[in-house]
């Protein structure tokens, strides 16, 4: 996961809790959780945004694509915690409860594989999709408002 969590490099441009974490830990109520479908869309608020004041707009987007195995979206800002990172977007990761802690249960998917900077610009930019290999939903992002993104789950046609 790269800096992108605390959990995965402290030392990181982004050494913010996944929203994935802050849910587990209870710092994200389920009603900030979207669980997608196919033809769904839904905005989701800066995951700086989310457990700060008053809990309200969806933190992130879980798509569930086995038994074990979803894939999550969250929208990473470049505020808070996370002022330093290098790219603001859509962070796209996998998680399979079926890998064990250490083992790399969380993957990163990263937007610009061939990229000098590893991980650190991996968010998908508005106006982007990505398709998860074994379900072929087609995510796609797009600016909102107040620096929220809209995510929207299809099926390739």
């Amino acid at each position: 996961m790269g800096g992108w969590d605390l959990m995965g490099l402290i030392s990181g441009q982004a050494p913010e809790y996944l929203a994935w974490h802050r849910w587990q830990l209870g710092w994200l109520d389920d009603k900030q959780v979207a669980c997608a479908s196919l033809d769904s869309t839904t905005t989701i608020v800066p995951v700086e945004k989310s457990t700060t004041g008053t809990r309200s707009g969806d933190a992130m987007v879980v798509l569930p694509v086995s038994g074990t195995k979803a894939v999550v979206v969250e929208n990473r800002q470049a505020i808070g915690y996370d002022r330093e990172i290098l790219t603001s977007g859509a962070l796209v990761y996998t998680v399979d409860t079926s890998v064990r802690t250490g083992h790399g249960p969380i993957r990163v998917v990263d937007a610009t594989p061939e990229s000098a900077h590893r991980l650190d610009d991996a968010p998908f930019q508005p106006g982007t999709s990505w398709t998860e290999p074994s379900t072929g939903a087609v995510l796609s992002f797009e600016e909102a408002h107040a620096g929220s993104l809209r995510v929207t789950v299809e099926l390739a046609a």
